[in-house]
């Protein structure tokens, strides 16, 4: 059913702008514990409390992503989406790593696997809105060829319609080609 492709497509595109705002909120949230590790007065604990709540977050929108690419597998037209699995691979590494060195007091460098983590959910958020807007732009082709058909089939009908309707008038209602006419203007409106 054409109306239930439409809803799963709109569905779909929904679904990856929130996965877009999540990994944006994610990584700014991740860089600004970065920067409190950073800081000599910061408590190790506390941070490593707070890293523990975004590797949980992470791990949630990792299940989003992939109910995500299942959405767009159900699709009759699915989008071109490059797996991201690699991705949230190194991010929630670096995630991981960076827990494990805020439990070992390296603030200094759990600063830095935080920061890569940032960087990399901001490049995985830029991907997937390259891919949207992609998908948009093609889409917007699709739809401007349609309606090119639709406008040259229009004019051709339009033609149609008129040369009948000019030998119509010519034609007297008891001559034999009268009912040709007639038969082709059918044809026409079909």
């Amino acid at each position: 059913d054409r109306n239930l492709e439409i809803f799963k497509q709109l569905e779909l595109e929904q679904k990856i702008q929130q996965n877009i705002d999540k990994l944006n909120e994610l990584s700014k949230k991740e860089d600004d514990l970065s920067k409190k590790s950073e800081e000599k007065s910061s408590d190790a604990k506390e941070q490593k409390q707070k890293q523990e709540e975004l590797n949980k977050e992470f791990q949630d929108l990792k299940k989003d992503l992939q109910e995500m690419e299942n959405k767009n597998k159900e699709l009759e037209k699915p989008m071109k989406m490059e797996s991201t699995e690699q991705k949230q691979e190194d991010i929630s590494k670096d995630m991981q790593k960076s827990s494990e060195q805020l439990n070992n007091n390296q603030k200094k460098n759990a600063s830095k696997s935080q920061k890569n983590a940032s960087q990399k959910m901001q490049e995985m958020s830029n991907e997937l809105a390259q891919m949207q807007q992609k998908e948009q732009q093609e889409k917007e082709g699709e739809d401007i060829n349609k309606l090119r058909d639709i406008l040259e089939n229009l004019i051709q009908l339009s033609f149609g319609q008129e040369a009948v309707m000019t030998d119509l008038s010519k034609t007297k209602a008891n001559n034999p080609q009268y009912v040709k006419l007639n038969q082709r203007q059918k044809k026409l409106q079909d």
